[in-house]
């Protein structure tokens, strides 16, 4: 007999026949509706009371005039991230105008570990914008824009956060008058502190823009093993880049320049000083690969520090004093400078330093003489003949113009260093480096990837738990220079982990990304898209038909079937749209009108077990 199924909707985020839940939330909404795709709630702060635990909150296109602060909610782990989002690329816009944030405080603020803010735009608060607290250790701020804040635009306190992929601009405009005058206080664009009695750990910003900001620009301060990677950064009232008081820090391929005036303000490029008496000092830092120029002084170390490592930066053209200024050498130990380049076109010097033992140059190239104290063994006096010429003021200034030409006198003539294996794009460096941040490569070598197709290995896109897939990455054009790629997985609703070579070993059901990036400072990137089914017996044939399917469609299953059956579902990157239970081997199933046409994955599953998966087209 045919048993005919009226259709339930449910929407499940991170277990396809378990508990956790995607809710949404409109403007347009209604508080007491269901929270579901097609009965959205009204506030955000409603919306989060009904959330727990590994559940995601998606925020419709609109905008939200309230104070977002995520709180209260238990169990959050790396299992069970707790996600509040923007649905798809959607516009959405929270607009602090008229609100009262609070003294030290942000428009949206999490106090809760696991977090993951993304996609959101956040303008008009009277403090800062996004705050992770010290209570929302491994929280995550991606790809949000921050802008025309009174305060930091995103401030990070929290021990493993992650600031990613975000635009910060107008912010800190208390100060936004360009003059200071105590006890006036600006913030940041993004920030990363805490104290020298308990320093933040392991916190990471990167591939972010950063500009017009009137305080820092980027900052950590009092931190542990932090990474500032592959940022922009231009027009700050003061550092552009801060770092005080940190400990194993990596400072790497950031980008940063001035292009106009920010009132009184003293923009230094990368600030890299102790301020006060702390026994938590500059210690074992890492400065790599950065370009600056245009700023009062494009590097300023003050203070003293140990193990400070800066190699393979291109500093031209300051506006105030040397382009490098290094005070405090003699406080300095175990500290090199290598294979970097520094310009001063104008009367300036391309360098100073203080006298002292505890910092030693080598193979550094700068266009004339300066200080007898920064000179080294494999030094070289000349112009670096970059392939641009260098205009600092032009609005939309990019890193390639600082590539070096055929005739530059840096090719070849730096030292090779071990933890330097690439240059700022990501070309790779051969055993004899080129000075500077960019590593030459002529028009023949220096073709770069356009297209990245990621291919399984084998005939299905699908993969057990406990079991390997090998994903191949081709490359177009095939003579590219820089092959090398970086592989990643973001997990949905799955889980799994992916080896330097492209192999992924699937550990959780459901849909995974695979990733790959490009490392020829090209931007281009790839997605594969992955389903992972729990390994079981029993089941194994799933019938379904018509497919392509309009309205409605039949399954059949085979006789041995296990008992308690869900069939799901669920769209390709893992949002589950319905849920039901199954009882025959036969059935025919309606297709709710409000799913749209396309290609969605039906899942038979049994608890927290996946027998059977496959490929479900919808086309009306």
């Amino acid at each position: 007999m045919r048993l005919k199924i009226i259709f339930i909707s449910f929407l499940v985020s991170s277990s396809f026949c378990a508990s956790a839940n995607n809710y949404f939330v409109s403007p347009s909404g209604r508080n007491s509706n269901s929270g579901s795709f097609g009965s959205p709630f009204k506030t955000i702060k409603f919306s989060l009371s009904k959330l727990k635990a590994g559940d995601t909150l998606f925020l419709r296109e609109g905008t939200y005039n309230e104070i977002v602060s995520i709180n209260g909610i238990a169990g959050v782990s790396i299992d069970k991230p707790l996600v509040v989002s923007a649905y798809k690329e959607e516009d959405v816009l929270i607009d602090g105008k008229g609100l009262n944030v609070g003294a030290g405080s942000a428009l949206v603020r999490t106090s809760v570990n696991f977090t993951r803010i993304i996609g959101l735009t956040i303008i008009n608060s009277n403090q800062s914008g996004i705050m992770l607290d010290m209570e929302a250790p491994c929280s995550k701020v991606l790809n949000c824009v921050v802008h025309d804040v009174w305060e930091t635009g995103i401030y990070g306190f929290a021990d493993f956060c992650e600031i990613t992929g975000c635009s910060v601009y107008n912010a800190a405009m208390s100060n936004s008058d360009g003059i200071y005058s105590p006890p006036e206080y600006w913030g940041g664009g993004i920030s990363c502190r805490r104290t020298s009695e308990s320093p933040v750990m392991n916190c990471t910003i990167s591939k972010c823009i950063v500009h017009d900001v009137w305080g820092e620009g980027i900052d950590m301060a009092f931190a542990d093993w932090g990474t500032i990677e592959e940022n922009n950064i231009y027009d700050i009232y003061s550092a552009l880049l801060y770092s005080r008081n940190n400990q194993h820090m990596i400072i790497q391929r950031n980008f940063m320049h001035m292009s106009k005036k920010m009132g009184d303000g003293d923009p230094v490029g990368i600030a890299h000083w102790n301020e006060g008496s702390y026994s938590f000092i500059n210690k074992n830092n890492t400065i790599i690969n950065n370009i600056v120029l245009g700023c009062k002084r494009n590097l300023y170390h003050y203070g003293g520090c140990e193990g400070l490592f800066i190699a393979n930066n291109t500093f031209v053209n300051s506006t105030y004093f040397a382009s490098v200024q290094i005070d405090n050498r003699a406080e300095m130990s175990d500290c090199i400078f290598k294979n970097n380049i520094v310009i001063q076109d104008n009367s300036l010097q391309p360098i100073w330093v203080e006298s002292g033992e505890g910092l030693i140059f080598n193979n550094n190239l700068y266009n004339k003489s300066s200080d007898k104290d920064a000179v080294g063994k494999g030094d070289i006096i000349g112009n670096p003949a970059f392939i641009s010429v260098i205009d600092a003021s032009l609005p939309n200034l990019t890193p390639e113009v600082f590539m070096l030409s055929v005739n530059s006198p840096a090719i070849d003539k730096g030292v090779e260093i071990d933890n330097v294996i690439d240059d700022f794009s990501g070309y790779p460096r051969d055993n004899k480096p080129d000075i500077g941040a960019m590593e030459y490569y002529s028009e023949e070598s220096s073709i770069k990837i356009k297209e990245i197709k990621i291919k399984v290995v084998g005939v299905t896109s699908t993969v057990k738990t406990g079991t390997y897939l090998q994903m191949i990455a081709e490359i177009s054009p095939s003579n590219a220079s820089n092959k090398s790629v970086r592989w990643s997985i973001s997990d949905g609703i799955g889980k799994a982990v992916i080896s330097p070579g492209g192999i992924v070993y699937a550990i959780k059901p459901g849909m995974i990304t695979v990733k790959v990036q490009s490392m020829d400072g090209s931007g281009v990137s790839g997605k594969y898209e992955i389903l992972i089914i729990l390994s079981a017996n029993g089941l194994n044939q799933m019938i379904i038909y018509p497919n392509p399917a309009k309205d409605h469609f039949r399954f059949t299953l085979q006789d041995n079937s296990p008992g308690n059956l869900i069939m799901t579902i669920s769209s390709l990157s893992g949002k589950i749209l319905i849920r039901n239970k199954i009882e025959s081997e036969l059935g025919e199933l309606i297709i709710p009108e409000d799913i749209p046409d396309g290609m969605y994955i039906i899942y038979l599953c049994s608890g927290e077990v996946i027998y059977n998966s496959q490929k479900l087209v919808i086309a009306n």
